[in-house]
C-alpha cells in the first residue's frame, strides 16, 4: 500500500498519523495484501466447508448472567461519560 492511500484511508478513519507511523504502517499494511494475495490463488474448491478449525466441536461453556456490580463500578469510574450504567460514547456517524 502506498503512503498516499494509507493517508487518504487513515484521514477517512479520523486517525492522525505522522510519517513515521505512516511508513511503518504502509509497510505492514503492503505485507498483508499480500499475504491475502496469496490466499486468495490458493485451490480451495475441492475442499469441504468448515464452520470450525477444531475437529471435536465447538467447546462452549454454559451462559450464566452474573450481577457483578463491583466490576460494573469499576469500570465505570474508568469511563469518559456515562448514562445511567451505560458507557456514553460520541456519535461517529453522521
Amino acid at each position: 500500500m502506498e503512503k498516499e492511500e494509507l493517508m487518504i484511508t487513515a484521514k477517512q478513519a479520523l486517525l492522525e498519523l505522522n510519517d513515521e507511523e505512516a511508513e511503518h504502517l504502509s509497510e505492514e499494511c503492503a505485507t498483508m495484501l499480500e499475504y491475502m494475495k496469496q490466499m486468495d490463488e490458493a485451490e480451495v474448491e475441492e475442499l469441504e466447508p468448515t464452520t470450525y478449525a477444531l475437529s471435536d466441536g465447538i467447546r462452549l461453556r454454559e451462559d450464566i448472567p452474573e450481577k457483578n456490580t463491583e466490576l460494573r463500578d469499576s469500570l465505570l469510574k474508568r469511563a469518559g461519560e456515562i448514562e445511567g450504567t451505560s458507557f456514553k460514547i460520541p456519535k461517529v456517524l453522521p
